[in-house]
């Protein structure tokens, strides 16, 4: 919660993270950062949860208990996932994102070396005022 009070206070464009396992985009209903930018290996160990009791159904839970002001985290929705051998058994293992400013926008690029092109292209609008 620490950390999204700073993002209000100073917006920033994206909040990139790393994970093991996963590659993710994800948009974030908060007013400093509306998107987070997960880049990991990717590596085949287990799938991406996109439905039951995982950490983002346990935040919408809370919310329709009207807990929000005690959950850790604004409300996240998943736009891209991929991790594990069940989302991608064809490919490497060893995904990751690239990050390209471009104008007004940043591109994000989800690639993995076993495929050509990306294998999902995300377009994050920068903050206001980092044009």
């Amino acid at each position: 919660r620490e950390l999204y009070a700073l993002f209000a206070q100073q917006p920033i464009d994206a909040f990139v993270s790393g994970h093991d396992h996963d590659l993710q985009h994800l948009t974030i209903d908060h007013p400093g950062v509306g998107t987070q930018i997960v880049s990991g290996a990717g590596a085949n160990r287990s799938p991406v949860q996109r439905y039951g009791l995982d950490f983002l159904w346990l935040n919408r839970l809370g919310r329709l208990l009207g807990l929000r002001d005690v959950l850790p985290a604004p409300r996240h929705e998943m736009e891209f996932g991929l991790g594990g051998e069940i989302d991608a058994p064809d490919l490497s293992g060893y995904g990751f994102a690239v990050v390209t400013p471009d104008g007004s926008e940043l591109v994000v690029d989800y690639v993995d070396p076993w495929r050509d092109g990306a294998l999902y292209t995300a377009r994050v609008d920068r903050a206001p005022g980092r044009d």
